[in-house]
């Protein structure tokens, strides 16, 4: 399942509702599991949620800061 990062964005834009940040979060985890099959490490999959998490506090991602 390829997921599009519109599809990600109007899941976590929808995430004030609990079932959506259910259904974003297997969005997400489904997304790491597809890049460990394709041969990244759990080392690697850490790093990327670390950058993410960078972005997101930098406001690349979500609310601007």
């Amino acid at each position: 399942m390829k997921i599009t990062k519109r599809h990600i964005r109007r899941i976590i834009s929808e995430s004030v509702n609990p079932a959506a940040r259910e259904i974003a979060l297997e969005v997400m985890e489904d997304t790491l599991n597809n890049l460990w099959e394709e041969g990244f490490e759990n080392t690697d999959l850490i790093n990327i949620l670390d950058e993410l998490k960078k972005n997101i506090e930098a406001g690349f991602i979500g609310e601007p800061t």
